[in-house]
């Protein structure tokens, strides 16, 4: 954890100088269209959760959880960062997780509305091999 935190300032630090010129792009563009400039604190904050998940390898609901609020929220900040930054979006997996939807119980648990046990998306399944 100690060494995660390090990690996450160093990063942080460097990227102070980008940082600062997306704030001055955002001020520029979004005063144009008559809209407040950024708090420095929501730019940091964009600036972190973008490290998260570019870096740290976080997920949008994660980074979303532990900042209660929205995933898009965290989707929508996340991209304007890395767009302005000019950097590319990691992949991300898309679907279930592996194993999960292997299970034949999950169409009539879901039917049934049983509670059963559920995977890592939420999808409700009885039994899963």
């Amino acid at each position: 954890a100690q060494a995660e935190a390090s990690q996450r300032k160093g990063l942080l630090d460097s990227l102070s100088v980008k940082a600062n010129d997306y704030q001055t792009k955002v001020i520029q563009f979004y005063g144009k269209l008559g809209y407040k400039p950024v708090r420095m604190k929501e730019l940091i904050k964009h600036i972190d959760w973008t490290v998260d998940f570019q870096v740290l390898g976080g997920t949008f609901i994660g980074i979303a959880s532990s900042s209660r609020v929205e995933p898009q929220a965290v989707s929508k900040a996340v991209k304007s960062v890395l767009k302005v930054m000019g950097l590319n979006q990691r992949p991300t997996k898309v679907g279930h997780p592996l194993g999960t939807m292997r299970c034949s119980g999950i169409a009539s648990s879901r039917k049934k509305g049983n509670a059963g046990t559920f995977c890592g998306r939420g999808w409700p399944f009885s039994s899963c091999g």
